[in-house]
């Protein structure tokens, strides 16, 4: 004795199976899901240690394309760690050292005591004002209006 499936299709080409159905919406998401996460592209660009070497400063700037601009958020972390171990301390959002220049400069005032230095921005956001490295407190602070030529 033999068995027959038959696959039907609706008048407008789709199939009728449940399980056409469910692999048509997994294949949808997942192509939803890749084309979102390849809109954004993060790029470390800027670490400085502390002074006494043991705690990274990190800056990460995000583009989302000709229609956005950069983003950077910055992080602390452990010398030599990757920014997604570490603590998001500040976002920023278009952050210019200058009239013509994106970007932040991360600036130790000492062992402890980050500065988040840039010209002016669109958004600013202080995440984490401190934050703790092992047994190690680092304080962060922003500031505004510091122009910068490199």
């Amino acid at each position: 004795m033999c068995a027959r499936v038959a696959n039907r299709t609706a008048a407008d080409g789709r199939s009728s199976s449940p399980l056409g159905a469910i692999i048509f919406r997994a294949f949808a998401i997942c192509a939803l899901a890749l084309a979102a996460s390849s809109c954004a592209i993060h790029d470390e660009v800027a670490r400085v240690s502390s002074s006494d070497g043991t705690v990274d400063a990190i800056a990460i700037r995000g583009d989302g394309g000709a229609t956005v601009t950069f983003w950077y958020e910055i992080y602390v972390a452990e010398r030599g760690a990757g920014y997604s171990s570490g603590h998001l301390v500040a976002s920023l959002t278009g952050p210019l050292l200058n009239a013509q220049d994106f970007g932040v400069n991360l600036k130790w005032a000492g062992p402890n005591d980050l500065y988040v230095e840039y010209y002016s921005t669109r958004k600013a956001k202080l995440d984490s004002s401190t934050v703790q490295v092992r047994a190690k407190r680092i304080n962060v602070s922003l500031h505004p209006g510091v122009t910068s030529t490199s």
